[in-house]
């Protein structure tokens, strides 16, 4: 079953004068192993959305069900629905602190009440889905890891604890490009893999569009738009009056079609590229 966000409503200190509503009747669903992507604009309330999502503030209005449990009800269910959201911060390295890699991961299922031969395939299985072997990392310092590798390995600690849905906000920031790379096809395979449903926060529109299914582009504390990338990246005009832009590939078709060149909507280079070949082959058909 699915995370359902039902008219989802919180304003900072509310009641008083210098009240600020941060979210204002936000719904929408997390299909199981889908891939959503959450975008907008600084100030727009993906961050206090994240925050609802997994329990951390108490919504004034409206309600968050996973497989059909409410995280804030007031009995058991509401600690099993919460343990099915994995969350990976910003800069998720920072949260290493065992002597070793493989310590590091097996923190959170050994809480779980894992232990023995159980918990040190779950570690391994873990490490192995993040790129790091246990064989090569699970007895190394974490500090003494590459950047990229500290995150696979806080990375990995999440997935150890075998949530159904993962949050990730703006995974891959300050990584270089081979390394946003490595890291999001991780993640894709973590989809794949696991079946995990996926929440993505980024202001990357290049890979929001390469990798999502369904986008949400949060505006003001409201869900401005909902639905396929296609769809969604079709509204520039709107999304620049949001302060967003387009893939590169979208916006520079956008560009070759106001200059008169017939092409379809694209995402990606790879659809550009396929687009203006057509074209180009339409032309010469016609010159001959």
């Amino acid at each position: 079953m699915p995370i359902e966000v039902k008219e989802l409503s919180y304003t900072y200190n509310e009641g008083l004068s210098f009240a600020s509503a941060a979210l204002s009747e936000v719904s929408f669903r997390v299909e199981d192993g889908s891939f959503t992507a959450v975008i907008g604009h600084t100030g727009s309330g993906k961050s206090t959305l994240v925050q609802l999502l997994i329990g951390l503030l108490k919504p004034q209005r409206g309600t968050v069900l996973v497989d059909g449990e409410d995280i804030f009800a007031e009995n058991g269910g509401c600690r099993r629905a919460r343990q099915k959201i994995g969350l990976v911060f910003q800069y998720p390295e920072y949260q290493l602190f065992e002597e070793t890699v493989a310590a590091d991961v097996a923190f959170g299922p050994k809480n779980q009440g894992l232990s023995g031969e159980e918990l040190d395939a779950c570690v391994a299985d873990s490490l192995a889905l993040a790129g790091l072997p246990a064989e090569e990392y699970g007895e190394r310092s974490p500090f003494e890891l590459s950047g990229g590798q500290k995150r696979r390995a806080a990375i990995a600690g999440v997935l150890a604890m075998r949530p159904k849905f993962l949050i990730l906000d703006e995974p891959a920031a300050g990584l270089d490009p081979k390394g946003r790379r490595d890291l999001l096809e991780l993640i894709r395979g973590v989809q794949k893999q696991r079946g995990s449903g996926i929440l993505l926060i980024s202001h990357n529109m290049d890979e929001v569009a390469r990798m999502a299914e369904q986008v949400l582009v949060m505006d003001g504390g409201r869900l401005a738009m909902q639905g396929s990338p296609a769809e969604v990246f079709a509204q520039g005009e709107a999304l620049r009056a949001m302060g967003l832009g387009l893939p590169a590939a979208a916006a520079f078709a956008e560009r070759l079609r106001a200059r008169g060149f017939a092409l379809p909507p694209v995402l990606t280079t790879e659809d550009a590229a396929a687009a203006l070949l057509k074209v180009w082959a339409g032309s010469r058909t016609r010159r001959d």
